[in-house]
Parts: C-alpha cells; structure tokens; sequence
C-alpha cells in the first residue's frame, strides 16, 4: 500500500481547499474568474464548486452565477470565535444587561447572509423565545444583522445589502428589497441603533448595536429582543444606550477601544 502523506497526497482535496482559500480572499465569482484564477481547467473548477455546494461548503448564485463562501464554511468560522476571546469577554455583560432590563439579551457576528448568534441569555419571563432560537437567523430581519451591516463603511455596506438578495420574507413586515433595506441602515447609523419591528418574528421587536474594534468597525452586535408590549419604541433609546454600553466595555476589555465609527 502507497504511504498516505507527502505534499501530492489527495491533490483533489488540496484543490478544493484552495478554491475555498480564493474565494475568501476575493469573494463571489463566476466560474471563469475562478478559472482564470485558480489555473485550473472549466470542468475541474466546476467539479469542485459543484462537490462543495452539495457539502454545504459552497453557495451558487444562479442569477449573478456566482460561486461564493456556503455557510458551512462561515458557520465554522463563527464556531471558532465562540470558542475565543468574544464569547468569553460578552458573558458577563450579557448578564448584567439581562438582570437590568429583564429581556432576552444576544451576541452575534454576521455570517454570509444570516447573523449566528454566539451567546444568548434568556430573560427571567419564561417566553418561548429561546425556544425559537435556532442559533441562526437572517441577516435582514434581525436587529443584529442590521446593526452590524448599518456600521460597515459605505462600500462594503452596499456590497452585502446587494449578495443578500433575494431577501426571504420571514414575517408581512420582514424587509425584503435592497432599496429598503439600504434606507433603513442610513436610518440605523444616524439614530446608533438597530431596530427590529415583528420583522423576524410575528409580536416580537428587538435593538440592537454593534460591538466596534479599534478601527470603529462591528466584529459583532449585541441585541436585546422580548414582545412589543415590552419592547417601547418610545424607550428604545434607553435600551440602546445601556447596550452601547456594554459593547463600549466589551471593546475596552478586547483592547478595541474603537475611537471613531468608520464611515
């Protein structure tokens, strides 16, 4: 039997790796951009791409036929942060936010088009929202997702409001156009905070801020959510201020201490 090591070992693996690598570093293409880039033939490009789609590693575009990041890969990504250093230094202020204002409270980091959710804690209320929470939701009906797309800088912004199209409707008043969407990020930033109106789930709202690093840019966003007949849109502005707070502290204890907001 041939020893199973050496740098040509499984070169179809190491191929699809790379593929992976690429598409990190440039974001979605076309099949013959990844052609072009990778040295690879057509049919072995499209091999790979189609091998890895089917694993979940790998997302196709069929109306910009593009080839991006699938959130297998991205979910692993933000696994390994929740292992790290943001989960850890989030736990306490997670709680404390919860204890002050008795609502479910999260922390979350975008991932493709949806937000995963690295830490939750449930408010004191026994409601079923814990319940409802899958560990992931999409990007555009969530307080979250907003509040970390709202504080990208204006180029980047645009280019992810514009790959999370088409925008699935999770609830009647979910935003599902990129022209909204785009207006009510310019609305997000100018007030400091995120909201979420029965967007993501029918009876429920949510705030939600961003987690800033040093360069003022969101790695992540803390969001609070419970019932409209507890989330006040005429309080918004208190429960924003106590979680700009705590992702203020959360910043300083990562050694962020962002200085200004990007723009």
């Amino acid at each position: 039997m041939a020893e199973m090591s050496g740098p040509h070992y499984v070169p179809a693996l190491r191929k699809g790796l790379a593929l992976l690598e690429l598409l990190a570093e440039e974001g979605p293409m076309t099949l013959a951009q990844v052609e072009r880039a990778s040295g690879l033939n057509r049919t072995m490009s499209y091999r790979l791409l189609r091998v890895m789609g089917e694993l979940g590693y790998i997302e196709h575009d069929p109306t910009r036929h593009q080839y991006e990041l699938g959130l297998r890969v991205l979910g692993l990504g933000a696994m390994a942060a929740g292992r790290m250093n943001l989960a850890t230094v989030a736990g306490p202020f997670l709680d404390a936010v919860r204890a002050e204002t008795n609502e479910t409270v999260t922390l979350g980091v975008l991932a493709g088009k949806q937000v995963i959710y690295l830490e939750m804690r449930e408010g004191p209320h026994g409601s079923d929202m814990a319940v409802r929470f899958r560990g992931r939701d999409a990007a555009h009906s969530t307080s979250v997702g907003k509040a970390i797309l709202a504080f990208l800088p204006e180029e980047v912004r645009e280019t992810r409001v514009a790959s999370l199209s088409p925008m699935p409707s999770v609830t009647p008043s979910t935003i599902v156009d990129a022209v909204t969407l785009e207006g009510d990020l310019l609305r997000t930033r100018e007030r400091g905070y995120a909201l979420e109106d029965e967007e993501n789930a029918v009876g429920e709202r949510g705030v939600g801020v961003p987690v800033l690093d040093a360069q003022g840019l969101p790695i992540a966003a803390l969001g609070i959510a419970g019932p409209i007949d507890r989330i006040d849109l005429v309080h918004a502005d208190l429960t924003a201020a106590r979680l700009w707070r705590a992702s203020r502290e959360m910043s300083r204890q990562l050694e962020h201490a962002p200085a200004v907001i990007a723009s």
